[in-house]
């Protein structure tokens, strides 16, 4: 198990290298969460809440330690906190679903673009046949699958062997 204290004391540690070499992307980041933070319309329990669960879903072990310390700053219960890891668990799965939806569409799409090149490509095969010259062709590869034999195919059909080997 993770101490979280320690955790928290750590990252803040680096965070103050961090202001330091990189003052001013690191004002802007505290002026965005003073910002995201401030209570308004939801109270700052309710945020922090909403980051916690936000930091469960996108697995942020260093935001998970802020925001738990920070949603008990503002008061929230075991009961608030179990619930939003509930609502973390769920947007952590639903995403998924709806992901593999657009992993399923894409194989969809793809193998359906396949078929119509392989449909394409077989078509091609019969251009400028007639219908009777198509169903001999068909014939003969159907039955030298078969029989694994042009002779006897060619046979079955009544054609010379030439004429079964010019068109298998």
């Amino acid at each position: 198990m993770k101490d979280w204290q320690q955790l928290t004391k750590d990252v803040t540690a680096q965070m103050r290298v961090l202001r330091e070499g990189a003052p001013d992307v690191m004002k802007a980041f505290t002026a965005i969460a003073q910002a995201a933070t401030a209570p308004k319309a939801l109270d700052g329990k309710a945020k922090e809440l909403i980051a916690l669960g936000i930091a469960v879903a996108v697995r942020c072990d260093d935001c998970i330690g802020f925001h738990v310390k920070s949603a008990l700053q503002q008061g929230a219960s075991r009961e608030e906190v179990m619930e939003t890891l509930g609502m973390a668990i769920y947007m952590g799965a639903g995403p998924s679903v709806m992901y593999a939806t657009h992993a399923l569409e894409a194989f969809t799409q793809f193998d359906a673009q396949k078929a119509a090149a392989a449909a394409d490509a077989a078509s091609r095969a019969f251009v400028g046949k007639t219908v009777a010259e198509v169903e001999q062709d068909l014939i003969l590869q159907t039955l030298d699958h078969c029989f694994g034999n042009r002779t006897h195919a060619a046979n079955i059909l009544g054609i010379s062997i030439q004429i079964g080997r010019a068109h298998v």
